[in-house]
């Protein structure tokens, strides 16, 4: 009876007996009494119903003596629509006899069972357009839409299934050290970061364990609602959080639409799982080491945030912060010990002459000098006639005429003029755009991001809008695109997110795409290991919060015009 009646139902007629045995399974049975509402108009469309037994009335509304739209018995189906529709109740269904046997479909076993048989849902989606038309689903927030594009689980899918699941997603807030769900509790709903970070952790009651940390663009709970399971894990927020929440009929709902959904978001979550083990032997170590920080660590830590933030302003700031340190420089090393010397030097003056006293009380010794007396030596001058024979070696003084080493110094040699040559054979006039900045961000500029931020300047350091700029790996294997312009004067942006999530990802490059040609910013990484394998860390002063963290680090990259 339950096949003969689904075969009815107007989104079944192409279903073979096997398709429609597999629904028969999902059907449970319920009993309902005289005066019972099935359901009421505005209610959700949650379920389809077959009549087993007992007479039932359709009614536009609860009131009392309505006039009956329609009268059901059994052999009779419905409320399918609902089965793939967002659509509410435009009608009530009362029971009108003694007692009624009804059997219920509800819609997210259906779903359930399409997104497990894809074949059955083509099948589904052809004959859906028998139905009455429906009302157009809600609009697509644009925030959503591109937090699915920025979520490494649903890259690749194409903008029609990415809009079929936009359409429900809805955004929920953590405060700092809530639950997002724990261990053993429904796997109903599916997380996307859009702020803040999130920690897994094995065990809510001891944290003992921590498995991952789910940052800005990252998903988490997909596992469970894949699998229809319990959650195996727990999920806390490290700070104030902002996620999308995509729930499991609104997931299954768009499965129907797109069956290959499921299948890009099993294989891509598959290749994301945590490794237990391996976080085991390196997670605890740093986030033991979180409350209590080292002084050197501290300092290296401020030390790394001064210089990076150095090298992110401009030359012309740079000058002057370094002009303003040479005089305090000077300040403390020159001025300061020479007022103190100068302080001391009457000092100084007296000792000095006591030495000169000394020294005049010693010449008596040469007045003391009998030689004047013996003055007949010279006139033994036949030593001044020597001198001459001496002279010759003044003559012999070609050392000095040696100086044609000074005349062949090293102008010749060192010749200056080809460094000016340099300037002129530079390579900058040769390309349109050089790098003037490529940097990770600091902790407190990060706040747990994987954005490589690209920021493009004229001749004149204004920004530029509309210029390609090209995301690449080191490869060249798998290139993303974009314009300056598109997130703010001069700007784009791009997730660093790859599929090694486990290790995260380095060696990427940008530049600025033909028909320009362009220096080329490497080396650009979205994490940090220290010598013996362990995520590096920072925390943000200002807000006293992680800030950069494992796969979690953002880049920043400027560009700059050459010329006209």
């Amino acid at each position: 009876m339950k096949v003969r009646i689904l075969r009815k139902v107007p989104l079944f007629t192409r279903l073979s007996d096997g398709d429609l045995r597999l629904i028969e399974r999902r059907l449970h049975q319920r009993t309902y009494r005289v005066g019972d509402l099935v359901f009421s108009e505005g209610d959700i469309g949650d379920a389809m119903y077959l009549v087993r037994s007992g007479n039932l009335e359709v009614v536009p509304d609860a009131a009392p003596d309505r006039v009956p739209l329609a009268h059901l018995g059994a052999g009779s189906f419905f409320g399918d629509v609902a089965l793939v529709s967002e659509r509410s109740r435009a009608t009530t269904v009362r029971v009108t006899s003694d007692q009624a046997e009804i059997w219920v479909l509800a819609k997210a076993d259906f779903q359930d069972l399409l997104a497990e048989q894809p074949a059955l849902a083509e099948k589904v989606i052809v004959d859906r357009r028998r139905l009455p038309e429906e009302p157009a689903l809600a609009p697509v927030v644009p925030a959503a839409l591109q937090a699915l594009r920025s979520a490494s689980a649903f890259a690749g899918l194409s903008n029609e299934a990415l809009a079929a699941l936009a359409v429900h997603l809805r955004q929920e807030t953590f405060a700092e050290g809530e639950w997002a769900y724990r261990e053993g509790s429904a796997g109903d709903a599916l997380y996307i970061v859009a702020d803040g970070a999130v920690k897994i952790i094995s065990d809510a009651k001891t944290e003992a364990t921590i498995l991952d940390a789910k940052g800005r663009g990252e998903n988490f709970g997909a596992r469970s609602l894949l699998a229809g399971a319990p959650h195996s894990s727990a999920a806390r927020a490290i700070t104030d959080t902002t996620v999308w929440r995509l729930s499991r009929s609104g997931f299954n709902l768009a499965v129907t639409r797109y069956p290959a959904i499921k299948t890009h978001l099993a294989r891509t979550v598959g290749a994301e799982l945590p490794v237990p083990k391996a976080r085991v032997r390196r997670r605890p170590k740093t986030t033991a080491a979180v409350p209590q920080v080292s002084w050197t660590t501290q300092f290296r830590s401020g030390v790394r945030e001064a210089t990076t933030w150095f090298k992110g302003r401009r030359r012309a700031t740079q000058v002057r912060i370094a002009v303003i340190v040479l005089l305090l420089l000077y300040l403390f090393l020159v001025s300061a010990p020479a007022t103190v010397l100068s302080a001391v030097s009457p000092v100084t003056e007296s000792v000095g002459a006591r030495l000169v006293l000394l020294v005049a009380t010693a010449t008596p010794i040469p007045t003391n000098t009998p030689t004047p007396t013996n003055t007949p030596t010279p006139t033994n001058t036949p030593l001044p006639t020597a001198t001459p024979t001496v002279t010759p070696e003044p003559t012999v003084t070609p050392e000095p005429t040696a100086a044609p080493e000074p005349t062949a110094t090293p102008k010749p040699t060192r010749k200056p003029k080809p460094k000016p040559k340099r300037p002129t054979a530079t390579p900058i006039p040769a390309v349109d755009f050089v790098v003037v900045e490529s940097r990770p961000l600091t902790a407190c500029e990060n706040r747990l991001g994987t954005v490589l931020f690209v920021e493009v300047l004229d001749m004149n350091e204004v920004p530029m809008d509309g210029v390609p700029v090209t995301f690449n790996t080191a490869d060249d294997a798998h290139p993303a695109h974009s314009v300056s312009g598109v997130k703010g004067p001069g700007k784009c942006e791009f997730v660093l997110i790859c599929s090694n999530i486990k290790d995260g990802c380095s060696g990427w490059k940008v530049y600025v795409a033909p028909p320009f040609t362009t220096e080329v910013a490497d080396g650009i990484r979205n994490n940090f290991r220290t010598p013996e394998g362990h995520w590096v860390e920072e925390y943000c002063a200002e807000t006293k919060q992680m800030g950069n963290v494992g796969k979690h680090w953002s880049w920043k990259v400027v560009f700059k015009k050459t010329r006209p």
